[in-house]
């Protein structure tokens, strides 16, 4: 039988979506194997089957996160409930987990231009003011109401030819550049977005007062 640290290299080699472990191990016992799955691989359903009808075993087996706990002699009827509950407690997870993971990406998709959305409403004065900043507040660092902010326009038509030759004249790329190089140096101190009512524009807000400033 193999030894815990070879469980542990063939599950790392060949990515299982259940494994079935005896509690007796050379040179390590399955407790440890145990604590492993559950701290390294979660996702990874466990069937613990031992000889032992032992309380701590079985506490051990569901504080790990294993899915079931079969004594030996194994009954191939209780062995196949077993392997198919875990089955489809693993198949439910991955749905969950692909359904997050899906979410996630179109969040990230979509946020750039729901920020862009938001701010040029702050700019262009429509909706609700206290509505939009709440929103953002909550995504970026915005200052304290009444501090002073300053506001630079920059319409695309101003790009340098050479600078944009070499991204092959595709003006919304260079912007998409642009912004996201100015959010990195802004931070906390300003934000950079494209003026979505007005294609061609970007606007960057600053309210960093050490920031020089050519009135």
């Amino acid at each position: 039988p193999p030894t815990g640290e070879e469980a542990v290299r063939l599950i790392e080699e060949k990515d299982p979506q259940i494994v079935m472990t005896d509690m007796r191990m050379p040179n390590s016992n399955g407790l440890e194997l145990l604590t492993w799955l559950h701290t390294s691989r979660p996702d990874i359903k466990v069937l613990v089957i031992s000889g032992y009808d032992d309380f701590e075993y079985v506490r051990h087996t569901i504080r790990s996160g294993g899915s079931d706990y079969i004594l030996k002699p194994v009954e191939a009827e209780s062995l196949n409930e077993a392997l198919g509950k875990a089955a489809d407690a693993w198949r439910l997870e991955e749905e969950k987990r692909k359904q997050i993971m899906s979410q996630n990406i179109e969040m990230n998709q979509m946020t750039p231009l729901y920020m862009d959305r938001l701010l040029s409403d702050l700019v262009n004065g429509y909706g609700s003011r206290e509505s939009i900043v709440a929103q953002l507040r909550n995504r970026i660092a915005l200052p304290q109401t009444g501090a002073l902010c300053h506001i630079v326009v920059i319409s695309d038509v101003q790009f340098d030819k050479d600078l944009l030759s070499k991204f092959r004249n595709r003006r919304h790329l260079l912007s998409f550049t642009l912004i996201n190089i100015c959010n990195e140096l802004l931070r906390d101190q300003g934000v950079a977005f494209r003026h979505i009512d007005k294609p061609g524009e970007m606007i960057v807000l600053y309210w960093n007062p050490r920031l020089p400033v050519n009135d």
